[in-house]
């Protein structure tokens, strides 16, 4: 009971912020999206929330960007197709539209898929495909 307390506004936290809409323009200087396929109603993605939040702070200063692809709605799924547009991730979101839960990492110059982190993976694993990624 008090770790669902501890851990539910840290999931909270991670999709609260920063809400990406089709506004964001990419950042220039990153190498890697964490494109976060993600809907209110997925349970995986209740998940895999506390296990990225407690990572992604190490990242704050790394070349790498998160980009949040909302399908909970028609209308989430529709700006979040604008965004993946946005950021040259068409491809990304078209192969996996619908699906959430997890995170495709793409590098950002090309828009190849380098990994994908899932629901199963640990802080630890997640840690290590971040850094692979971003040493690719």
């Amino acid at each position: 009971m008090l770790r669902s307390l501890i851990l539910a506004p840290l999931a909270l936290a991670f999709f609260a912020a920063p809400s990406f809409t089709s506004e964001t323009a990419p950042q220039p200087d990153a190498d890697v999206y964490a494109v976060v396929f993600y809907a209110d109603w997925c349970g995986n993605c209740r998940v895999l929330d506390p296990k990225v939040m407690s990572v992604w702070p190490g990242f704050s200063d790394r070349p790498i960007e998160m980009v949040k692809l909302d399908f909970t709605d028609a209308e989430t799924t529709e700006a979040s197709q604008t965004l993946a547009a946005r950021y040259g991730l068409g491809d990304v979101f078209e192969a996996d539209a619908g699906r959430t839960g997890f995170i495709v990492l793409v590098d950002a110059d090309s828009g190849a898929e380098i990994d994908r982190i899932g629901s199963r993976d640990t802080a630890a694993q997640i840690r290590a495909k971040l850094n692979g990624a971003l040493a690719s």
